[in-house]
């Protein structure tokens, strides 16, 4: 019974986890937009600015892919441990 409490309780660190990255995500964007629409930002920095916003954005649909792959591995494993018993 240890080993399966082990592993749920390894799945608090995960979420922290995900929610820390995902909330630094959010303040990086919130920043890089109001970075970009200050007047004192130049053509080219505002056009590197875009790319990154362009870039970051598209980690938040790799967050999901990624919860969902871990909640099958554990799901798999607790499959796996009422099999061999």
């Amino acid at each position: 019974m240890n080993t399966k409490k082990a592993q749920l309780g390894n799945l608090q660190g995960l979420v922290w986890g995900i929610v820390v990255i995902a909330i630094m995500i959010a303040i990086g964007l919130v920043v890089m937009v109001e970075l970009r629409d200050t007047d004192s930002v130049s053509g080219a920095a505002e056009t590197a600015i875009n790319e990154s916003i362009d870039a970051v954005s598209e980690i938040p649909g790799w967050l999901v892919i990624i919860v969902i792959v871990v909640i099958a591995a554990i799901i798999l494993g607790l499959i796996q441990m009422f099999k061999s018993r």
